[in-house]
């Protein structure tokens, strides 16, 4: 019997396929589970193949647990690009409170302008994430109001529009604290449960994060990488789907040869 993450040889009229889902875990890049599925093309029509292809591409689609975030140099190496999703706010110790934001200078980590959206806006903070940063966005070590990245002030932008972010050192060593931020909902509204943006920051200076993964937090990833934003990247379930396309095409092909050749 083969174990978890094995991938055995099987008979030629068997076509196999893994399935690869990543989920909070105990170690510091989380756990893997692997579901091995076989299928006999000579039972399964092609478009049960198919069917439980899909099937597997919903599970990789819904693998994330809690909050995404990967931090990085755009393109150009002009900004710093923040991908950021979450499908669940588990993780937030405070997952929708209303703040009155300061947009943060990205060279100083000082505050540029305050309170430039207006009003208190939907928040949700994320504790102890792990040493990812030395931005204060809280204003604990340098006396500063809380404050931001926020769309649409100092060259900042998100897509969709309306986001920030606070990447904030707590200064206590129990790992660095995280703020999200939606600009442009009113104070009565409850921070989403799930969502995601990207969010660019004018400025390549990644002097203010340290490079690696963080998941001090089980419910929240946090990935710093000095390789460059390339927004073309197919997402891992588009891999996922073309994988599937192209194990049906063999079986198709396969199943053909052999009725021809009877």
């Amino acid at each position: 019997m083969s174990q978890p993450g094995q991938f055995v040889e099987i008979e030629p009229f068997l076509l196999a396929m893994r399935i690869v889902m990543w989920q909070d875990g105990d170690s510091a890049i989380g756990k893997r589970l692997i579901f091995n599925t076989t299928f006999d093309s000579e039972i399964l029509p092609m478009k049960q193949i198919l069917l439980a292809g899909l099937v597997s591409l919903g599970l990789v689609s819904s693998a994330q647990a809690g909050f995404m975030v990967t931090i990085q140099p755009s393109s150009d190496l002009n900004d710093i690009v923040w991908t950021v999703s979450w499908d669940s706010t588990a993780g937030a110790s405070a997952p929708s409170f209303i703040f009155a934001w300061d947009q943060m200078d990205p060279d100083t980590g000082t505050v540029a302008s305050l309170n430039p959206w207006g009003g208190p806006r939907p928040s949700s903070l994320i504790e102890d994430v792990g040493d990812y940063t030395s931005y204060d966005a809280g204003g604990a070590d340098i006396g500063q109001s809380p404050s931001i990245f926020g769309d649409g002030v100092g060259g900042v932008s998100s897509s969709p529009g309306g986001w920030g972010v606070g990447p904030d050192d707590d200064g206590a060593g129990n790992g660095d604290d995280l703020y999200i931020v939606n600009t442009l909902l009113p104070s009565s509204t409850t921070f989403p449960s799930s969502g995601s943006f990207i969010i660019t920051i004018p400025g390549a200076n990644l002097s203010f994060y340290n490079l690696g993964t963080f998941t001090e937090n089980p419910d929240v990833t946090v990935i710093v990488t000095d390789t460059p934003f390339n927004a073309a990247v197919p997402e891992p379930s588009t891999f996922a789907l073309l994988g599937i396309g192209g194990l049906a095409l063999v079986g198709y092909g396969w199943r053909r040869k052999r009725q021809q050749a009877a």
